[in-house]
């Protein structure tokens, strides 16, 4: 993999030499003045390479004698890694059986463990160790021989040096199991490739948005290379949910290119490669389409209100149709003051509603509150994620009337309590003996006052019951919840 990237600078240095001024990520990183002295020299003024060695040789061809050979050296000792961030996490992550992390290897077969650390940047190295080396061997680079059938323990450990990792905690290990086949030995001789493959290979190289290039491969990336756009070098990140992709990130300048734009790709690598497998060490030109379409953002609702009919509820209104997805996420609406139980889309048409179900009581004075909506697109890519918006609106409190309790007042009364003043069309059926003897009902204050038609039977239980159009509310319109069909029985006292 050092081969790999060292090949890839060298590439790039020599642009420096053919161009005066290269750009990395929008930034100026080298200037070369080539002038006919004994020792030409090119001046690095951005920290770009992590490599062990001092010195790195730059052979050029087709040039005068005293041109043929360059060195790129370092007089600071610290200019091999300009981000000292520390590693807070390693996984061996191509173990093969993902439900038991244990990888089979057959005696005198070889696998190569590779390892991701958090954060990529972290100023680390990998130090692999075989707890039974009996059994099998690991080298510096995480290839595994096995020696003999058995089970050893495989650890990776993340450490700035080799003194550090006795006190480092930042490890990952994996069972392997060396198991024994007739010949195997006879056999790996005559086959020395059995555990890798080739190189992965590119299949699309694709602007993906504004400031992105995406190249896909056919297998996981290791390496992720570089492109050149425009004379602009570009080191590439590995997608991190799909290892098959690659990221590029485009400078200002680059993200203005329309058209099809010659793109120069390569020096990446894969996992277990064939070793000579050198496809990927060299440039290959890609035409790629620079011209996106850009999509605006969805436009804010036009309106945000509480229903007339039902205080838990409140609508919200847009005149673009709404991708359903992100519409009916709940956590895209925020009522500060509230709770926000549902959302669902409704009406999504040439606009569109989404009806809001606001949790019971959670509304506790009726005033003004903050509505904040955010994260919803427009129906079938129309409309990029709109901004954040919020708007104030009034609300009624949403906490229904609760029933105390209920009474017979001697001769001819029923009385309901209520927890706060209400209001409404009371209308109650009293069955006494299978008969009804309520004659009216009338609000008051808190209550609900019941007026029978004669006084009933005393100790002889009578069946209260709501009927027709009966509606109780408190002043703000909310519905009593209680469950109003009781059973009285009447006393003297």
């Amino acid at each position: 993999m050092k081969k790999c990237i060292r090949k890839g600078i060298i590439l790039m240095m020599t642009i420096m030499l053919v161009i005066p001024i290269l750009t990395f990520s929008n930034e100026r990183i080298a200037s070369a003045n080539v002038k006919k002295e004994q020792n030409t020299t090119i001046s690095i003024t951005k920290e770009t390479l992590t490599e062990d060695a001092k010195s790195l040789t730059l052979s050029l061809k087709d040039l005068e004698d005293k041109f043929q050979n360059i060195t790129w050296y370092s007089k600071n000792k610290h200019t091999d890694h300009h981000d000292k961030a520390s590693a807070t996490k390693i996984e061996i992550n191509n173990a093969k059986d993902e439900k038991t992390g244990k990888q089979i290897i057959v005696i005198c077969d070889k696998f190569n463990f590779n390892t991701n650390i958090t954060p990529r940047k972290a100023h680390v190295k990998t130090y692999w160790f075989i707890d039974k080396t009996e059994y099998a061997t690991v080298d510096s680079k995480g290839i595994v021989t096995g020696r003999k059938a058995g089970t050893v323990i495989l650890t990776a450990v993340a450490a700035s040096s080799e003194a550090g990792v006795a006190t480092s905690i930042v490890r990952d290990t994996v069972t392997i199991e060396i198991v024994a086949k007739e010949n195997q030995c006879e056999q790996n001789n005559n086959d020395q490739n059995k555990d890798v493959k080739p190189q992965a290979k590119l299949v699309s190289l694709e602007r993906t948005s504004e400031y992105t290039l995406t190249a896909t491969f056919d297998s996981a990336i290791q390496t992720p290379g570089l492109v050149i756009v425009n004379t602009e070098g570009i080191l590439g990140v590995v997608d991190s949910k799909n290892s098959t992709k690659v990221n590029y990130t485009l400078s200002t300048a680059s993200a203005l290119l329309t058209g099809y734009q010659k793109v120069s790709i390569g020096f990446w690598n894969g996992y277990n490669v064939i070793p000579g497998d050198k496809s990927a060490e060299v440039l290959k030109v890609w035409d790629v389409n620079f011209t996106i379409t850009i999509l605006l953002p969805l436009p804010a609702p036009t309106s945000v209100s509480q229903s007339l009919n039902d205080n838990n509820v409140v609508y919200v209104q847009f005149n673009n149709k709404l991708d359903e997805a992100t519409a009916e996420i709940k956590t895209n609406y925020v009522v500060t003051g509230a709770i926000v139980v549902s959302a669902e889309l409704i009406n999504n048409t040439s606009g569109a509603t989404v009806t809001l179900y606001l949790q019971q009581s959670s509304i506790t004075a009726s005033q003004t509150y903050l509505v904040t909506i955010s994260g919803i697109k427009g129906y079938n890519n129309t409309y990029a994620t709109m901004n954040s918006f919020q708007t104030i609106i009034a609300l009624k409190e949403n906490t229904p009337p609760i029933l105390l309790n209920y009474n017979y007042s001697s001769p001819t009364t029923i009385i309901l309590s209520f927890s706060e003043a209400i209001t409404g069309t009371p209308i109650f059926a009293v069955i006494q003996n299978n008969v009804d003897i309520a004659s009216y009902s009338l609000v008051s204050g808190n209550t609900v006052i019941i007026v029978l038609k004669n006084t009933p039977t005393l100790n002889v239980s009578m069946q209260l019951v709501p009927i027709g159009t009966n509606t109780i509310t408190d002043l703000a319109g909310n519905k009593t919840s209680s469950i109003l069909s009781r059973t009285i029985t009447p006393t003297s006292n």
